[in-house]
């Protein structure tokens, strides 16, 4: 019995050092305080390979490919989850439900910087935006979030009738760490925590 206590206290304090999504996309939005680039405006997506069209909002868009790519660096860097909310397997890549049903009411908020965000992570959110937005187009965070192995294995589930949320397994996580490891060096980010 102890050692139940003990792991659900273990568990506990675990949750105490994540954050939300929500949070982390609010800060992110901070860092676009004109929203030039998290804008409410739509996006035409053409994939003639899948003859595909898709007309997203630019800014949810966006700001779901950064959340994506965002906890995956995250857990390159740190071996965590950087939040706890789960991500789910959608057309353009992951999304975090809450964020992509909430994202005009998040598109309104200004100035705002959530207190449990740490100095450090605020400097790693800060860094992986700008160099996201700096380096990649649209169609590259598509891309990016579409050669996600948790993408890929969501997606696949969720095409079967299977469950569309990123299962962060062994191979998934090693995957994490080689796609980190160039991307980090890259934001001038220390590889490993």
């Amino acid at each position: 019995m102890k050692k139940t206590n003990n792991l659900i206290q273990d568990n506990n304090n675990a949750k105490l050092f994540e954050v939300s999504a929500w949070d982390v996309a609010k800060y992110l939005l901070s860092l676009d305080e004109e929203r030039k680039y998290f804008s409410n405006t739509n996006l035409l997506v053409v994939d003639n390979k899948d003859n595909y069209k898709s007309n997203p909002t630019i800014g949810n868009f966006r700001l779901n490919k950064i959340l994506q790519i965002i906890q995956a660096l995250y857990y390159a860097h740190c071996k965590k989850r950087l939040f706890l909310e789960e991500m789910k397997a959608y057309e353009h890549g992951g999304i975090v439900y809450l964020i992509y049903s909430n994202f005009f009411s998040l598109h309104k908020t200004i100035d705002y910087v959530p207190a449990s965000l740490t100095e450090e992570r605020k400097e790693f959110i800060h860094k992986a935006f700008f160099y996201l937005k700096d380096n990649y187009s649209d169609r590259e965070l598509r891309e990016l979030a579409h050669e996600d192995l948790a993408w890929r294995q969501a997606w696949k589930r969720r095409i079967q009738g299977g469950t569309d949320e990123f299962i962060y397994n062994e191979e998934v996580l090693n995957y994490y760490d080689k796609l980190g490891s160039s991307m980090l060096r890259a934001m001038k980010i220390k590889v490993g925590y």
